[in-house]
Formats: C-alpha cells, sequence, structure tokens
C-alpha cells in the first residue's frame, strides 16, 4: 500500500514558505520508528524535520497531543482500509478471521510505523492518545460485526452475538 502522504525532505536547507498538514504529519512519521513513541516527540523536533518555524506548527496544530491523535487516527484508517480489503477477499478457503490475521501480521512484519503507533500508543501516552487507539478499535469491531453479518446471511449460517464475537477478535 503506498503511503497516503506527501514525501517531506528531511533537513532541507531554509524553511519552507507553505506547508501543509499532512507534511507535518508526513514529518513526525519519519522520526517515529519501532521504539519510538509519539509522546516522545517535541515540537521543536517535528518542526524541524518539516522545515517550519516551530510557531508555524500551530497553524496546523493546537498541540503536540493534537497532531498526535491525527496520527493515531492515519494509522486506524490505514490499518481498518487493509483490514477491510482482507475482509473482502475472504473465502470458503480462509476464514474472515485467517484473512484477517494474515493481513495484519504481514503488515507487521512489514516494520509499517502506523501499525507500531496503534499498537503502542494504547498503552503508553496521555489519555487522548489512549482514547484515539479506544476509538479506532471501536471502528474495527463495528466494521467486523457488520462483515460477520453479512457472511453469515451469505453462506445461511446462524450467527451468535455478532457484536460479542467481534469484540472477542478484534
Amino acid at each position: 500500500m503506498s503511503s497516503p502522504l506527501p514525501t517531506v525532505q528531511l533537513g532541507s536547507p531554509g524553511r519552507k514558505q507553505v506547508i501543509s498538514r499532512d507534511d507535518i504529519i508526513a514529518a513526525a512519521l519519519h522520526l517515529l520508528g519501532p521504539n519510538r513513541s509519539v509522546s516522545t516527540l517535541s515540537l521543536r523536533e517535528v518542526a524541524r524535520a518539516a522545515g517550519i518555524a516551530p510557531n508555524s506548527f500551530y497553524r496546523h496544530f493546537r498541540d503536540l497531543d493534537e497532531l498526535s491523535v491525527a496520527l493515531i487516527d492515519l494509522a486506524g484508517e490505514s490499518l481498518r482500509q487493509l483490514i477491510g480489503e482482507a475482509r473482502q477477499r475472504a473465502s470458503s478457503e480462509h476464514s474472515v478471521v485467517q484473512s484477517c490475521t494474515d493481513a495484519f501480521m504481514a503488515r507487521l512484519h512489514a516494520d509499517d510505523p502506523l501499525l507500531h503507533i496503534l499498537l503502542r500508543e494504547g498503552t503508553v501516552g496521555s489519555a487522548a492518545f489512549k482514547q484515539a487507539v479506544e476509538r479506532q478499535l471501536h471502528f474495527f469491531e463495528d466494521e467486523l460485526r457488520l462483515d460477520l453479518i453479512r457472511l453469515a446471511e451469505v453462506q445461511n449460517t446462524g450467527l451468535y452475538e455478532p457484536a460479542l464475537t467481534a469484540k472477542a477478535i478484534t
């Protein structure tokens, strides 16, 4: 899957005249890694990576928490898209759960920075981070619940407590 964000050239000389919210998000993503949480980012560091003055950051985000929540939301959207595609590919040979697990593990092994954000930020960071991760998990549960109901109807099988089943799988 290609990155939904523009590429930011880090360390480029001088400051940029115009920068978008997505440019700041891309710069923050570049700074993160499998062992680095968004809670360790500093505003100055993100601004420097994006090629803007620290005060320019505030034109796009209220604070670092808002940037962090945007990163978590982006991570959730990316993973939900991947998992949604995997659910659509599920066949009689591969269950929905197996297809989703395979797609998730492939993304994990690819060392996707967005996945690391989503997995890590639910256990560390501010209450806003944790709430953003919880919101993404609820989106996953609801989408999976709807797919389980759809598949049960297509396959003419029963499904006991689809919401509870989706929560357990998630």
